[in-house]
């Protein structure tokens, strides 16, 4: 998995209550340790959520027709090993919060080069 990227944009703010932190794996690595009820909402054209139907947790973010899915940070049990690596979509951010840590912020709500996952071999 990569580093935390923390995303800013409406869509993710709306969703999550805040900006929204997450890690990123394989969708076929993905183990959910219990499954008391996984759903997914169709939040867009091109990507899905997954949340827990009893509390309501925003859980998963998954591109239709890719092998990653992004895992919210703050369910997965420390020590996660894992830290913040930059922030993403700050050109959306709310005006009730500021950014103000040394990660690095693009204003644009798209992840670096640099934390994309290596591509699945066949």
């Amino acid at each position: 998995m990569r580093p935390i990227i923390g995303c800013h944009c409406e869509t993710c703010r709306r969703t999550s209550g805040h900006y929204w932190a997450a890690t990123r794996g394989y969708r076929k690595d993905l183990r959910l340790l219990e499954d008391r009820g996984l759903k997914w909402f169709a939040s867009s054209d091109v990507a899905r959520r997954g949340f827990c139907q009893e509390c309501g947790s925003s859980l998963l973010y998954e591109e239709y027709g890719s092998p990653e899915v992004s895992i919210s940070g703050g369910v997965i049990d420390p020590p996660t090993g894992m830290s913040l690596a930059e922030h993403i979509g700050t050109a959306e951010a709310s005006d009730y919060y500021g950014v103000h840590d040394p990660v690095p912020r693009h204003a644009e709500c798209r992840i670096s080069d640099r934390w994309r996952l290596p591509p699945l071999e066949s």
